[in-house]
């Protein structure tokens, strides 16, 4: 099993709808949770750079703030799943139509 597969079983809840009530972390979790969820390999590039501009926007916006926060590092993990998502739908885009 591949660090990706990991990552997604983990984020299983979200693609799955199994998600809080209330965000978290609305000014960027909407977008991220799109990118997680989308199953469509055409919309995926688009969904994965709505979110990574969105979360981006949001650590700018927390440069000031002590890198161990609860959402600085949410941020850090989100940014880590979507580059493992890119990675391994541009490698292996087939795996998602099985």
């Amino acid at each position: 099993m591949t660090a990706v597969h990991a990552l997604k079983r983990a984020a299983g809840d979200v693609r799955e709808g199994r998600l809080p009530a209330a965000m978290q972390f609305p000014d960027w979790q909407r977008e991220f949770e799109a990118a997680v969820r989308e199953n469509d390999y055409a919309k995926l590039a688009e969904r994965l750079q709505a979110a990574q501009a969105a979360i981006l926007s949001r650590l700018r916006a927390k440069l000031d703030r002590p890198p161990g926060t609860l959402e600085r590092i949410a941020l850090n993990d989100a940014i880590h799943l979507l580059r493992l998502l890119r990675s391994e739908n541009v490698l292996y885009p087939e795996w998602d139509k099985s």
